[in-house]
Order: structure tokens, then C-alpha cells, then sequence
């Protein structure tokens, strides 16, 4: 994989600050390395915590931090920050403790598909993995160049993040349908802004950020592209490489714009082949708008099943039918729902019945999308035996 330079908050993260220091995994299935770091990168990590409303690392960002408009950003994110800390940072951190009871497993890379700029739940969930891969359709942008912005415009700026974020502050996750609008203002475009805020506010440093490409990969039978393919949307994908204050080891984490429908990954097997290298892999899925029980994306659920070991997921993810008949062991958390509108049509009635048969342990924070008055659901599955082929569960889903 080659690495470009790149010259270019999420308050969940806010909690991750509690978190104690994990010594990254020593090895991972991702062919990803990235360049060396270099002095100039000081910028990076020096704009990502002046986007989490903490004191810049960079001499050259010091008059940034003394503006009216900063200190504002500061005292609301130090706010968020506390309230949050105090409620599902520490309770999320013990469920991970007592229930997944490992810092990263498998290869060391997580798999975290339809993430959007969600680093924050991948983090606290799997803190010691050497790797992350997200994914979604919101491009990546770059880091913004805050001192060239005027006094104006770095408002609208540090107002943009805020506004960014405000479903994950509320909810723990994203809505797909106001992110393309949230991260595409005048002055904030695409997920890095996010990412790397969330880093910082995670304790962590931020050391540099390339552009990536894939290697070429040859497609199975299974994905042979159409004589007349042509990409829906063009593969994009960074690197963001960062550290625990005092380790010498570094974590990255790629983010990918893709299409992930079948149509869309058609002319990308590199994708698909990425994604396969990480095997075996822990992943983590929520608040995925049931994608994965529709057959247009039937070549990303399969390739995700193939390469993955352990699972922490909401009901919007892996269908249930096809784990238990993959050989998963599932253990349930909370209780099952019927999905909300607009998403009826992804009711699973296995994952009812399982809800209704089995004494499910309680789930004592908001993580799916009936995250109001203690609804929320999860599932722990782990790989138990692999059978010939799971079933082919779910139709396609209507237009959305």
C-alpha cells in the first residue's frame, strides 16, 4: 500500500480521557504501514486538539488559543466533556471490562463498517487494537488550515464541529442523512476534522495523516466486474497514525469513502481484498441502517463474515439467522425493538424470539437507535464453527 502526504468531535470521545493507557497489539493483518513521521506533522496533532478544545501543541497556533471565539469552543466541548465523562464514558468502559474482557483480539485490526467519523465508540470498545479500519460514504477531507482562517471564519469552523456532533452527544451515533450536510459547510468538510479531534480528546497524539491507496487486486468469480462497470463513487481513503503520551508504539486508523453496495465495490476488489486481509478480525457494527440484511450489499456482508472472529454488534447489523447459522455464539444484551421508521422492513423475527426465549443480560447505556429510556440492544458473538454457507437472508430493501 502506498501512503500520500496529505498538506492538508465527537463527545463520546469526550469520555474516552478516562480510559487507562493500552498497550497497542504487536501485530496486524492490515498490509498498511505508514511513513515515518516528520516534524512538519506537529501541525496535525496541534489542530486536533485545538478542534477538542485543548491547548495546542504548535508555538505557531498559541495566538489561535488566545481568540474569544476559541475560548468559547473550549469552555463548551470542557463542558460536554464533564458531563459526559460522568455518565456513559465510565459505564460503557466497565461493560467492555466485564463483557468483551480483552483490549483487541484476532489480528489486531478492527473491522467497523459504515462508521462514518465514529472513532469514539470503536476506541473505548477496543482500545488496544493496532488497527482500525472505518468506513462510510462521507469523504475524508483534510485537516483544516486554522491559521489561515480569519477570526470569522475559524468560528464557523469550531460552530460546524460542534454542530457535527451534536446526535452522538444526544444519541452515541450519527445520522447518515444530516451528515452530508454537517460535514460539508464552508469551512468543515469531510470526516478528518472529527477524527482527529476525537483522538486528542482521547488523550491520545496525533502524529501524522496520508492519503492511502490500495494495491491492485485480482477479483474472484464472485466479484467480476461487468464489462460495462463504472465506479458510483471514487475510492478514498486516509491514514491517520497516533500514540498513548510515553509509548513508543504507534495505532492508525483508515478511514475509506466507498460505495459499499454490490454495484459500488464492483470495480474495487482491493477494497474487499483489504478488508479480507485483517481475517481473523474483531468488528464492531451499529447504527447501520440494517444495510447488511439488504442484497445489494450482500458482497460486503459476506466478505465481512469471512473475515471476522468476534463481534460487538446492535440489531442493525449481522442478521441474527445468519450468524447462528455460521456457527456464532451470540450473547444478547438489553432488549430487541422493532426497528424505527424508516426501517420496518428490517424487523428480524429469530432476533425477536431469541429476545423473548433468553434471560438477556441488562445493557447499561444508550448504543442503537432506540437509544431513549434504556431500549438500546447488543449482541457479543464469537466465532464457534464455520458451515458451507449461510443462509441467504433478506430482500431488497426499498428505496431510502
Amino acid at each position: 500500500m502506498r501512503v500520500h502526504r496529505s498538506i492538508g468531535f465527537t463527545a463520546l470521545s469526550l469520555l474516552l480521557t478516562t480510559l487507562p493507557a493500552v498497550a497497542a497489539a504487536n501485530t496486524s493483518a492490515s498490509t498498511a504501514q505508514a511513513a515515518p513521521v516528520k516534524p512538519a506533522e506537529g501541525r496535525v496533532g496541534s489542530v486536533a486538539r485545538l478542534l477538542a478544545g485543548l491547548p495546542p501543541s504548535l508555538p505557531a497556533h498559541v495566538d489561535l488559543a488566545e481568540s474569544s471565539e476559541w475560548r468559547e469552543h473550549r469552555d463548551i466541548v470542557q463542558a460536554g466533556w464533564a458531563k459526559v465523562k460522568q455518565g456513559r464514558g465510565d459505564v460503557m468502559a466497565r461493560w467492555r471490562d466485564q463483557t468483551i474482557r480483552t483490549p483487541c483480539s484476532g489480528s489486531g485490526t478492527l473491522l467497523y463498517p459504515f462508521s462514518g467519523p465514529d472513532f469514539a465508540n470503536a476506541y473505548v470498545l477496543f482500545p488496544g487494537c493496532k488497527n482500525y479500519v472505518l468506513f462510510g460514504l462521507e469523504l475524508p477531507g483534510e485537516v483544516p488550515e486554522l491559521e489561515k482562517l480569519d477570526r470569522q471564519a475559524l468560528a464557523r469552523l469550531l460552530s460546524d464541529v460542534r454542530v457535527a456532533v451534536g446526535d452522538l452527544v444526544e444519541r452515541n451515533y450519527f445520522i447518515t442523512s444530516r451528515m452530508s450536510r454537517q460535514l460539508h459547510t464552508s469551512q468543515l468538510r469531510g470526516v478528518v476534522p472529527v477524527l482527529i479531534a476525537s483522538m486528542a480528546l482521547a488523550g491520545l497524539e496525533v502524529r501524522s495523516l496520508e492519503r492511502l491507496e490500495l494495491p491492485a487486486a485480482a477479483r474472484s468469480e464472485e466479484e467480476a466486474e461487468p464489462a460495462d462497470a463504472k465506479p458510483l463513487r471514487k475510492l478514498r481513503a486516509v491514514q491517520i497514525t497516533f500514540q498513548q503520551p510515553g509509548s513508543a508504539k504507534t495505532q492508525t486508523l483508515q478511514y475509506f469513502s466507498v460505495d459499499a453496495t454490490n454495484r459500488g465495490l464492483a470495480p474495487y476488489p482491493e477494497f474487499l481484498a483489504h478488508l479480507r486481509s485483517a481475517k481473523p478480525a474483531p468488528m464492531l457494527i451499529k447504527s447501520a441502517s440494517y444495510l447488511l440484511q439488504d442484497k445489494q450489499f450482500r458482497a460486503i456482508r459476506n466478505t465481512l463474515l469471512e473475515s471476522a472472529e468476534f463481534l460487538v454488534q446492535d440489531d442493525t447489523g449481522m442478521p441474527y439467522e445468519v450468524l447462528k447459522a455460521s456457527g456464532w455464539d451470540m450473547q444478547l444484551y438489553g432488549g430487541y425493538r422493532k426497528p424505527i421508521p424508516p426501517f420496518h422492513w428490517a424487523y428480524q423475527a429469530k432476533l425477536d424470539a431469541a429476545y423473548k426465549s433468553a434471560n438477556a443480560a441488562t445493557l447499561p447505556f444508550s448504543f442503537s437507535y432506540h437509544w431513549n429510556g434504556g431500549k438500546s440492544n447488543a449482541m457479543v458473538a464469537r466465532r464457534v464453527a464455520m458451515q458451507a454457507a449461510a443462509p441467504e437472508s433478506g430482500e431488497a430493501a426499498p428505496a431510502r
